[in-house]
């Protein structure tokens, strides 16, 4: 806290009279900030009042246009003074987390929270009326005022104590395009010149119960005295500088965090969230991270990867020319196979590359800590071949470390070829991996686990034309889950209708966060042009419906024949 902070005496008389707050005014304050629960709630000047709007314990602190603060709590003799704080307790709670959706120019819907209270009905006003009156959770609107920033706010009305404050979202009916989320009113400006919130946010996070977060500086004429801290709903410091080091932390468990810039003056700037849930913001949005991560794990793996450079490690000719040879052996191992051994220095390390006798070639490589191709590897991976160029890979944890990332990888990958109905499989059979060293430093480790059956089949059929599938079972804890771990599941199989536009007429895949917020997608809408997602609480659900795009995709299968990468979203008849 910076010096001036407690140059102000502290706020005292506060009490509650059943409909507002009341405190001493301080002659030399020029306004008061209000507290609930030790986190700011709002600034008050030209009035000693203030009508609260939930239930908690609230503080009064002063500030003065020199900068100076009062104190939310004084120690002296190991007493805290209790006469700037107030209990307030038998006010009927809001609705929480309030969200909406604006369907059309018309027609819209608002939902909440069920409140845990001795609420008998929610009403819902539009525009300062009376909309209706629900016992639900949800209410739907249609007769929104066309481009227009239509006010909508959810009250509960309780049998002990009255109506609470309102939930307050803008239906803004002036878009160009719909659906889109309803959003937070912009809240009354204490003045016109409201800081900027924190500039550029970082969070480095370096153990299970340190993290530190950074920003820009902030120039001496923008007046900025401290950047307050909020983690999970709870203030839990301030920092007069561009960095704030948070040592509490707790393990398994995604933190959120908020940011407010205060000026001298005890304005504040808008808040800066950080660490916000893999479900939170516009659907569209989250639909197209969702996906694209997706596609990301599946075709930008470290198989995908870095299989073609070990692939092409059981070639002689390949590698002869980057490995030194220190010797050969064949034996007869455990398994009863003839095998043919050489064994290569590369590096500081060592390469055994095992023959063993197979129709389509059978390798296992073996690696001490051997240097090659710009990185380090270790570990073992056996590799069986196929007819048509397909494969079976084994990974026995196999750790790469390359300079673009760091991968640790074990588990089964398959590649399997029709030849009757000209189509690949690729399958992961609980295969798993771990990136590190990313080179976004602000990106959390990514954790991945696959069960998963990707294939794509060209038919010549007129009548059971070109397929893609997708059936896939997976955890991933990566940068586009926001640090929370995601189980993703499909109970059926996604089937395109053209490989190359990603856009899929049928399935549904789910997505559940560690918090046990999850979201389900489904084709199934009857319009192969469209998508369903749905957002499910333990208290409640929102869908909405939107539109595949170029960039909204699931993944398409990636493979290699003949030792040649293939992108995704390609068929074999596009490479033959």
């Amino acid at each position: 806290m910076t010096a001036n902070a407690q140059a102000l005496p502290p706020v005292t008389e506060v009490s509650f009279d059943g409909q507002q707050l009341s405190w001493d005014a301080l002659p030399e304050a020029s306004g008061y900030n209000v507290h609930l629960n030790f986190r700011y709630l709002t600034t008050v000047r030209d009035t000693t009042s203030y009508v609260p709007i939930r239930n908690g314990r609230y503080h009064i602190a002063a500030f003065d246009d020199l900068g100076n603060f009062s104190p939310l709590q004084i120690v002296e003799q190991n007493v805290v003074p209790t006469t700037n704080t107030v209990t307030v307790s038998d006010i009927a709670p809001p609705p929480q987390n309030t969200i909406g959706v604006v369907y059309s120019i018309n027609a819209g819907e608002i939902f909440w929270d069920r409140v845990i209270s001795s609420v008998l009905e929610y009403d819902v006003f539009l525009n300062g009326e009376l909309a209706g009156t629900t016992a639900g959770t949800s209410f739907f609107i249609d007769s929104l005022l066309p481009d227009f920033r239509n006010e909508v706010a959810v009250v509960t009305r309780s049998g002990t104590s009255g109506s609470s404050a309102g939930s307050e979202l803008i239906f803004d009916t002036s878009q160009t395009a719909y659906p889109v989320a309803a959003t937070n009113p912009a809240s009354p400006p204490v003045d016109q010149d409201q800081p900027l919130p924190p500039q550029n946010v970082r969070l480095s996070v370096y153990s299970l119960s340190a993290a530190e977060l950074f920003w820009d500086s902030y120039l001496p004429s923008q007046n900025i005295d401290h950047v307050e801290i909020t983690r999970d709903r709870e203030v839990i410091g301030i920092s007069p500088g561009i960095s704030f080091f948070d040592s509490t932390r707790l393990p398994d468990i995604t933190h959120q965090y908020e940011l407010v810039a205060v000026r001298s003056d005890g304005v504040r700037s808008a808040p800066v969230i950080v660490n916000a849930g893999p479900f939170d913001g516009l659907t569209n949005n989250v639909i197209d991270r969702l996906l694209t991560g997706i596609a990301d794990v599946t075709n930008n793996n470290p198989h995908m990867q870095w299989f073609p450079m070990l692939q092409r490690l059981t070639n002689d000719e390949t590698h002869s020319e980057e490995l030194e040879e220190i010797s050969t052996d064949t034996f007869v191992d455990d398994n009863g196979l003839f095998v043919s051994r050489t064994t290569y220095s590369c590096g500081e390390g060592t390469l055994a590359i095992d023959l063993i006798e197979s129709r389509f070639g059978f390798n296992r490589l073996q690696f001490d800590i051997c240097n090659f191709d710009g990185g380090e590897i270790d570990g073992s991976v056996s590799i069986v071949g196929s007819d048509l160029g397909g494969y079976s890979v084994t990974y026995n944890n196999l750790f790469i470390d390359r300079a673009e990332g760091s991968a640790d990888m074990d588990g089964n990958v398959a590649l399997t070829v029709f030849r009757s109905n000209n189509g690949v499989r690729l399958n992961y059979n609980s295969f798993h991996y771990i990136l590190q060293n990313l080179d976004d430093v602000l990106a959390p480790d990514t954790y991945v686990e696959l069960s998963q059956s990707l294939t794509d089949i060209l038919r010549f059929s007129s009548d059971d034309g070109p397929r893609s599938s997708f059936v896939t079972n997976f955890l991933v804890t990566a940068p586009w889950t926001q640090g929370q771990q995601l189980v993703i599941t499909t109970n059926e199989t996604f089937t395109d209708a053209d490989l190359g536009n990603g856009q899929y007429v049928s399935g549904d895949l789910t997505a559940e966060a560690s918090n046990g917020k999850r979201m389900e997608l489904t084709a199934n809408t009857g319009d192969p042009s469209s998508w369903l997602a749905t957002v499910i609480t333990e208290e409640s659900s929102i869908g909405i419906i939107g539109n595949w795009t170029d960039d909204t995709r699931l993944p398409c299968l990636s493979f290699t024949v003949d030792n040649e990468a293939i992108p995704g979203c390609q068929t074999l008849s596009e490479i033959r």
